[in-house]
């Protein structure tokens, strides 16, 4: 918005122009957001057009002035310039132009490392500097340079989602330059509260913290994620344009998508599988999965085989022929909760069950990442008694109860994503797990009941917006809240953390370290060693939030070097997931496995520090076969 201002205002020759960097990985929307603002714009593109996408595009102003948009740098020049970037960047300041630039973070590693001499022109030089700042944060330096780079505020932090930068000229403001790091906030999280509008275009922008609110809230089934509304709406066109039939599962997925609370679900838990696998869904991705959910991992190759053999299903689910029941099951597995953890399953495609066509062999960050969040990994909140609800609900089936049935009437959530194809499916189960049906036997049984209770939790826990280990998610999120506004470590979870990177003999409340050794341990069994002591009872514990991750910082306490105390490391889910654990119990979980490489370097930076501490403040224990130990 604030390049639209500015380059839908009057542009004189001694104006300040408006240089807008986006920054980000592949995929996070760089593109189309260029175009969104390039069509708000009142110019006239220059040059011939093509059919292909080019690497830049110029723009005469009817308001005077051009605008150079950069669509994409990965694109080589023309001419086969070696640093292209940096070039654009310095004809844009020599030649007063405003300039729009979609940047990616492997251009900017290569172009920052550009060597660049004094005797190169001063605008190369400050491209190169504003280069540097917009990977690391921090700028090259410009002495003897008629230009000057003056940083706003926060702007220093790359890590930031924002960054704002005064280029000046003999003390003349020349330009504005606004740095919006694209892949630094999560797309399935609540929309920035505040009206962009009032911003000054040449001036910092009001910038609004990203919003996260924890996916066991009441809040957060009632606010919107930034990518909601893109799901209803290719959901709701899905719909509109298909020929209604009650049984078609792509039809039931579209139908259940384009609801506001089914939708809310799927996007917690796409957040929730960011969290757990710590990592970040781009745009391009989120859409990837959206089609996913709709219609599997189907290719424009197998997508009229998939109708014909849907036809076939649903002509067979309509009789009352032995063959209904296996028919309703292959349709139910390819409904959108089941889609999105089984489909492209070698071991799942291969049941009898299953849609026979030929399933793609579907392999990729995104969808390992979601199915991390499978429900059936943990069901519901940590105190277990929603999955306990459940399980006494799934019980009553074999009574001839309706567990889904009833409970999309008890909650709106599980109704709007229910369709006539899961009851269906319901009743159907329900009559052949009967022990009064003669005809289905005791094996048969157990395998139906073992694939409608995947089916139900599944269904139940997409519907409330429930990935697996939701309340660690939950947590993770009220950690990111906490160190976001400066609140102090919680003292159980510096505790426990403290546990897990500096544990503690039962003797005592010391820590001690092996060093001289190829790999950093606490307390030590081996039968010779020198051990450097670490006193926990002083490390403290604190916590930045700086994009989408949380750093912590321990410090040590007692090494007064007067600068670089502090070990650091990603608070991700493994490692809040072990400390939890503690918290409540003795811990052991899975995750520790995960985080042991993480905490041998963090005690390693410890250890490091405690050595390069002033003489007289270390503490060491040495231990030899036989002899027991010795401290000094």
């Amino acid at each position: 918005m604030a390049l639209v201002k500015v380059c839908n205002a009057f542009c004189g020759p001694n104006d300040p122009r408006c240089l807008v960097m986006l920054v980000g990985g592949a995929g996070n929307g760089k593109s189309k957001l260029a175009a969104d603002t390039v069509a708000q714009i009142d110019g006239t593109l220059q040059g011939e057009r093509s059919k292909f996408a080019k690497r830049k595009y110029c723009f005469q102003l009817k308001t005077g002035g051009d605008l150079k948009v950069i669509n994409d740098a990965t694109i080589p020049a023309e001419d086969r310039c070696t640093a292209p970037l940096l070039r654009d960047l310095a004809e844009a300041i020599s030649r007063q132009d405003h300039l729009l630039a979609c940047v990616n973070r492997g251009v900017l590693i290569s172009e920052a490392s550009t060597e660049v001499t004094d005797k190169d022109m001063d605008e190369l030089l400050l491209a190169k500097c504003l280069a540097n700042w917009l990977l690391t944060g921090e700028p090259t330096e410009l002495s003897g340079n008629e230009f000057q780079l003056e940083l706003a505020g926060d702007a220093r932090k790359g890590s930031g989602n924002y960054g704002f930068a005064k280029v000046r000229k003999a003390g003349s403001h020349i330009a504005s330059i606004h740095a919006v790091y694209m892949d630094q906030a999560s797309l399935l999280e609540a929309w920035p509260e505040g009206d962009e509008r009032m911003n000054e275009p040449l001036e910092p922008l009001e910038v609004r913290g990203s919003r996260l609110i924890p996916l066991l809230s009441s809040e957060r089934a009632t606010t919107s994620c930034a990518f909601e509304e893109c799901l209803r709406k290719v959901a709701h066109a899905f719909a509109a344009d298909a020929e209604v039939r009650a049984l078609d599962p792509v039809l039931s997925n579209a139908f259940s998508l384009q609801a506001e609370f089914p939708a809310r679900g799927w996007c917690s838990m796409m957040r929730g599988a960011e969290v757990i696998s710590g990592s970040q869904f781009t745009y391009r991705e989120l859409w990837a999965l959206a089609t996913h959910s709709l219609v599997g991992p189907s290719t424009p190759g197998v997508l009229d085989g998939m109708s014909a053999e849907i036809d076939t299903w649903i002509g067979a689910a309509d009789s009352d022929g032995d063959g209904s029941l296996e028919a309703l099951v292959a349709l139910g597995n390819m409904r959108t909760h089941m889609l999105l953890f089984d489909a492209g399953n070698p071991g799942v495609a291969s049941s009898p069950t299953r849609f026979r066509h030929s399933w793609p062999s579907t392999s990729n960050e995104a969808l390992r990442s979601v199915s991390l969040a499978d429900p059936l990994r943990q069901f519901g909140p940590s105190d277990g008694k929603k999955y306990l609800e459940l399980a006494d609900r799934l019980s009553r089936i074999e009574d001839k109860e309706l567990p889904i049935t009833s409970l999309a009437l008890e909650e709106v959530a599980v109704g709007q994503y229910f369709t006539e194809l899961d009851g269906r499916i319901e009743a159907k189960i329900a009559e052949a797990v009967n022990p009064e049906n003669d005809r289905s036997s005791l094996k048969v049984r157990n395998s139906l009941l073992d694939w409608y209770g995947r089916y139900m939790y599944r269904l139940v826990a997409f519907a409330r917006g429930w990935p697996a280990h939701c309340s660690v998610v939950h947590a993770w999120q009220d950690a990111w809240i906490d160190a976001r506004v400066g609140r102090p470590f919680r003292r159980e979870l510096e505790d426990a953390i403290l546990d897990i990177v500096a544990p503690v003999e039962r003797t005592n409340s010391e820590a001690y370290f092996t060093f001289l050794k190829p790999r950093v341990a606490g307390n030590s069994t081996d039968q010779s060693v020198a051990e450097i002591e670490i006193p926990r009872n002083r490390m403290r514990v604190s916590a930045e939030a700086f994009g989408d991750r949380i750093e912590i910082m321990i410090d040590p306490g007692d090494i007064r070097d007067g600068k670089n105390r502090q070990a650091s490391t990603p608070l991700d889910f493994h490692l809040l997931r072990e400390a939890q654990s503690r918290v409540r119990g003795q811990g052991f979980t899975d995750s520790l496995e995960l985080i042991e490489p993480r905490i041998e370097r963090l005690r390693a930076s410890l250890v490091a520090k405690g050595l390069a501490a002033q003489e007289g403040q270390h503490r060491f224990r040495f231990s030899k076969v036989g002899m027991g130990s010795v401290t000094r």
